[in-house]
């Protein structure tokens, strides 16, 4: 196939991958900016994007459903702790009422921000019963990401942890057991939330998007051993696997495993040099990617060779890594 034949038919593919995501390009121009280039990726957020419409890793399903997610992390990270579930069911009008109070957060096992927290907000039954059965009929398949809809919804209930200090957040980008970078949150999913990014290495990034803001962990924040074990295990999880994010909580005396990630932030989040760097990791990992190592018939198997071809070119032109703030 030459040069122009390559190029040819990335731009029919992206053409048709357009037209037939037109939600989705108009997602993305909105929260991210411009038109996406869905079928032949040049940032990690259409990277993610195209993830979405291509990559069918039979994985990915394992990996954004939670319970399936704490099996694949018990049978890998055995030392790895996992949150206490005390009930797990279908049907919102089963929960058993003392599993409704304080000490205890419900939420669904495939989706985002499908929480009720009776430490924060008092809702009576009839609202609990009908906030889940709404949440149970959505998937996040209806808005293109796939791996949401191969599994049967539920519904979980987790006794909280209590910590005596505010816990910490980690989340690391794996390519098959090697990390690319991590994101620290301290106060996650509060109004007081505060971010950073790091390198494997545990130094912040001067380009964190966050640093020297109110988002920002103050600017003298250091990691402690806790982080690098957290990576250890996160290094185990992404085995296998071109990209996945793999999120624990560390409460000043356990780690915990959290959950883990196959489309962070839906592919809509900003572009900075952090998430270039992710995107030069990924492209050094696509040997275990399942659409590329998939035998395709024509015209799929011509689309599948130039982008083969597209990912080496980026890969060469790939920036270098963020450097460090200290």
């Amino acid at each position: 196939m030459t040069n122009f034949q390559t190029r040819a038919v990335l731009a029919m593919a992206n053409l048709l991958a357009a037209g037939l995501n037109v939600r989705t390009v108009l997602r993305y121009a909105k929260r991210v900016g411009g038109v996406p280039f869905l079928a032949s990726p040049t940032n990690y957020q259409e990277m993610i994007n195209w993830r979405k419409l291509f990559d069918r890793n039979p994985l990915l399903p394992i990996f954004s459903d939670k319970i399936l997610a704490r099996e694949w992390a018990r049978a890998r990270c055995p030392d790895l702790a996992l949150t206490d579930i005390v009930w797990l069911g279908q049907n919102p009008r089963d929960i058993p009422e003392q599993y409704l109070k304080p000490g205890y957060v419900a939420k669904t096992t495939h989706g985002s921000s499908q929480n009720y927290f009776p430490d924060r907000e008092s809702w009576d039954r009839a609202q609990i019963e009908a906030t889940f059965e709404r949440w149970l009929r959505y998937s996040r398949s209806s808005i293109g990401e796939w791996a949401y809809g191969q599994n049967q919804p539920r519904i979980l209930v987790e006794r909280l942890l209590s910590p005596a200090r505010p816990v910490l957040d980690y989340s690391f980008r794996v390519h098959d057991g090697t990390v690319s970078m991590a994101s620290v949150a301290l106060g996650f999913k509060t109004s007081q939330s505060k971010f950073g990014y790091f390198g494997i290495d545990g130094t912040r990034y001067r380009e964190d998007p966050d640093l020297g803001t109110d988002k920002g962990l103050p600017v003298d924040f250091e990691v402690d051993a806790s982080f690098f074990a957290a990576l250890r295990h996160a290094e185990r999880l992404g085995k296998g696997v071109d990209m996945v994010r793999a999120d624990f909580v560390w409460t000043g005396d356990e780690l915990y495993f959290g959950e883990l990630t196959a489309y962070p932030h839906g592919g809509f989040d900003r572009r900075s040099p952090v998430t270039e760097h992710i995107l030069a990791c990924w492209l050094q990992e696509l040997d275990t990617n399942w659409f590329l190592n998939r035998r395709h018939s024509w015209p799929v198997s011509h689309y599948a060779k130039a982008l083969r071809y597209h990912f080496r070119e980026l890969a060469a032109k790939a920036p270098s890594p963020p450097s460090s703030a200290r």
